[in-house]
């Protein structure tokens, strides 16, 4: 979409003309987006950055030579930006088209089940079981199985202050579970911010009370225990292993084939067959 478009909605002029195809954070990686800073200061590595296009800054910061990147100026460029947001997503296609939920005649879906009229696919095999709830924008492939009172591709948890008040950011993004796996009773799926996905991978079991939180990504034949709680922006790869009542923190890296042990607090990346125990202070190296 072009931003001059975005420009006659709200009310700002547009000098260099600019498609944007994403939103982004700062510390994401996403081509042809649109970002805001509240420091002028960040002005200079943010240009240098190839894939932003639009830069809603303070009032303040100079207008780059560049004809490469528009600059929008706001007194609060973070509320201007998550506006913005929450135009092309409920008034535009920006983030996605509704299409009718297709939902496979080989796969077993509860009459008890809430599953949403759009923008749902659920292929053959998979099983949705009594009270599940699945929104729009989630992706079940075949022979997956998702338990009693999960909760998939619901809004996450990121809060802005908004005119003194606290606000949920609407989610724009996706939720896809992949070929055979598991997810556990109750468990909640939340979908990606803004064009993002939360991932779960082929075979990969997830217990009960887990809670997997926006932009997320765990990969192939993955075990998660219980009342574990993984938050936003974390990959975790093939073949890890984490036991209950585990946290991990956001933008965290897990390695192949870790393993994070019961109620390990994980506030840094685990390299490649780590196992580890510990708490917020770091961690303790298993000795086997």
């Amino acid at each position: 979409m072009l931003i001059s478009k975005i420009g006659k909605e709200f009310g700002f002029d547009v000098v260099n003309d600019q498609k944007i195809d994403n939103l982004k954070l700062l510390f994401q990686n996403k081509t042809n987006s649109l970002v805001f800073i509240n420091n002028c200061n960040l002005l200079r590595s943010v240009l240098d950055n190839t894939n932003i296009k639009v830069i809603i800054a303070p009032p303040d910061c100079t207008r780059p030579a560049t004809k490469k990147v528009e600059l929008i100026k706001a007194k609060d460029p973070k509320t201007k930006f998550f506006e913005i947001h929450d135009f092309l997503l409920k008034k535009t296609n920006f983030y996605f088209k509704k299409t009718k939920s297709n939902i496979s005649e080989k796969a077993t879906v509860s009459e008890r089940a809430a599953i949403s009229p759009f923008n749902v696919t659920i292929e053959g095999g998979a099983v949705i079981e009594d009270f599940v709830t699945i929104e729009a924008n989630v992706h079940i492939k075949a022979d997956s199985h998702i338990k009693s009172g999960a909760y998939i591709g619901g809004d996450g948890l990121f809060v802005i202050d908004y005119n003194g008040t606290k606000k949920i950011v609407p989610h724009g993004g996706s939720v896809f579970i992949s070929e055979g796996a598991v997810i556990g009773p109750n468990t909640v799926i939340d979908k990606g911010l803004f064009k993002d996905t939360t991932f779960v991978g082929k075979n990969t079991v997830i217990d009960s009370l887990v809670r997997i939180a926006h932009n997320s990504s765990i990969g192939d034949n993955c075990v998660i225990a219980g009342n574990t709680s993984i938050s936003g922006s974390t990959i975790i790869h093939d073949n890890v292993y984490i036991e209950p009542n585990a946290t991990i923190g956001a933008k965290i890296v897990i390695g192949n084939h870790a393993q994070v042990g019961t109620g390990t607090v994980v506030i840094e990346d685990i390299p490649e067959g780590r196992h580890v125990i510990g708490r917020s202070v770091g961690h303790i190296p298993v000795i086997k």
